[in-house]
């Protein structure tokens, strides 16, 4: 591999290539893992651990954009059955989409919040203040497309992994977006139960 020196006026473009291809490289590689027969690694785990790895992640590289990251986890939630990796990656996914919402040049804001929902149900929701998803958009917003929207979410194809993620879970996902509140995606997982 050649290297670009820093100062050289092609090394912004390059950098930026080399990122979108190692995106697309990973993009890839969930869908075959999603291909492949879902296994059963299941394991009591805190949704909040789950949380705080994924921003040890990425929680830096949002804040580089100038976006303020806000987090709001609940104390003593109850563990859910699931697979560490998995909601990891599910939580990465949707705080960078969150980030190329807000990718403007404005100052933005997202928001990171856990809680206890009506049902019982361990509830997080993902909000930020970025670009609003037209209601076409929000019609076929977990759908895969492989063409790219102009500026917005992603490609579909992250957020139809994000949504498959959350099924094998046996969890439900939904998302609002409107000028008032901003866009906000909200999962909800049944928490462990204990049979006696």
């Amino acid at each position: 591999q050649q290297s670009i020196s820093q100062s050289h006026p092609a090394h912004e473009s390059v950098d930026l290539i080399q990122k979108a291809g190692w995106r697309v490289q990973k993009g890839v590689q969930q869908l075959l893992d999603f291909s492949r027969p879902a296994t059963t690694t299941l394991t009591s785990l805190s949704i909040n651990d789950t949380i705080e790895t994924a921003l040890s992640l990425v929680g830096e590289h949002i804040q580089s954009f100038g976006i303020g990251l806000e987090t709001n986890l609940a104390e003593n939630l109850p563990n859910v059955h699931g697979n560490a990796r998995q909601l990891v990656d599910l939580w990465v996914n949707l705080l960078l989409l969150a980030r190329d919402a807000c990718g403007d040049g404005s100052q933005h804001k997202i928001l990171l919040r856990t809680q206890i929902d009506e049902r019982g149900r361990v509830q997080i929701e993902i909000g930020d203040d970025g670009e609003i998803v037209s209601a076409q958009e929000m019609a076929t917003l977990f759908e895969p497309s492989f063409i790219k929207p102009d500026g917005g979410r992603g490609t579909g194809i992250e957020l139809s992994i994000c949504q498959e993620i959350v099924r094998q879970h046996f969890g439900e996902i939904e998302a609002t977006s409107n000028n008032d509140e901003g866009t906000i995606i909200r999962i909800a997982f049944p928490v462990e139960t204990t049979n006696g």
